[in-house]
């Protein structure tokens, strides 16, 4: 149905599921694509939140959610110019958060791959 551009369709179809099946990851996840390509970005993060919630293994959910989290943010908050040491002390600081904060910090990235982006980010000769 959602290829057909039967959205409103599919999420009838899809809260049904949700409603016999709420232990399917799946259900929620189709559920939250459903919203998205309605609009409804709240009701498709809350269901893309129940999707990983019920199966932490969900990359499509966890990507899509990333996705909207960096398309909603605040664009004005980096405002500010920064000098060269500045940038690379925030970089720096951000690169051992990452890594220590998160439960799976090379998921995406191998190890030397991810410090390999930073050090040269870290020298590169921008200002």
């Amino acid at each position: 149905m959602l290829n057909e551009q039967r959205v409103e369709d599919a999420i009838k179809i899809f809260t049904f599921l949700t409603s016999e099946f709420p232990n399917s990851a799946n259900a929620y996840d189709s559920l939250g694509e459903a919203y998205l390509k309605n609009g409804n970005q709240d009701f498709a993060i809350n269901n893309y939140e129940k999707s990983l919630a019920l199966n932490p293994n969900n990359e499509n959910a966890e990507r899509v959610l990333v996705g909207l989290a960096f398309e909603n943010r605040n664009t004005q908050k980096f405002y500010k110019l920064y000098i060269k040491q500045e940038y690379v002390d925030d970089l720096d600081e951000l690169a051992h958060t990452l890594t220590t904060v998160n439960s799976h910090p090379y998921k995406l990235m191998q190890k030397e791959d991810f410090w390999r982006v930073v050090n040269e980010k870290k020298t590169a000769n921008n200002k």
